[in-house]
């Protein structure tokens, strides 16, 4: 991982991974398992800019690459758009916006995404698609806050999202979240 800080409120970073293992792979052609080694190069450039105003950007180009010996490479990308909003000491505010185009999940991208308070929440995509989500804190009072935070992944490459109980007919998936939190 590289950082190169332009000013004390910007900066880029570059993060390279690579990963070798071997796994159990079903050849197409024959109707056998055997273990093949694998890799996995990934490659992040981001850029965060930081204003006064307390206005936040970051800009993230992630790139994924897997191959398996003596089969076809599988390639992915995605491109995210960050920006929230701390200049207020009672309300906070994020956005995330991403494009994401990856052949398969075995060259699946990550994202992290600021989520309600007390969780963490950094989703995995693969396929075609568009994510975006919007988060809200408020604190009204000392001791009462609200959070709420809506988000949609649209897939542009399939009708069917998951599968068993998880299973949604269709191209979109919709999440609402709330937190009430009321300190005595």
């Amino acid at each position: 991982m590289t950082t190169y800080n332009f000013a004390r409120e910007t900066f880029f970073e570059v993060r390279y991974k690579f990963k070798r293992k071997k796994k159990n792979v079903k050849l197409p052609d024959d109707n056998i398992t055997v273990v093949l080694p694998y890799q996995t190069h990934k490659l992040r450039l981001r850029y965060l800019n930081t204003l006064a105003s307390g206005w936040y950007f970051r800009t993230t180009v992630d790139f994924a690459n897997y191959q398996t010996l003596h089969l076809p490479s599988e390639f992915g990308y995605m491109i995210s758009q960050n920006f929230g909003h701390r200049g207020n000491k009672r309300i906070h505010g994020d956005g995330f916006i991403g494009y994401f185009n990856s052949d398969s999940y075995n060259a699946r991208l990550y994202s992290y995404e600021r989520n309600i308070l007390s969780t963490f929440y950094m989703p995995s995509f693969y396929g075609e698609g568009i994510r975006a989500a919007l988060s809200l804190r408020w604190n009204i009072k000392i001791n009462l806050s609200f959070s709420v935070k809506a988000s949609q992944t649209r897939y542009l490459n399939r009708d069917v999202i998951s599968s068993g109980t998880e299973q949604i007919n269709g191209n979109n998936r919709t999440d609402i979240f709330t937190y009430l939190v009321w300190k005595f």
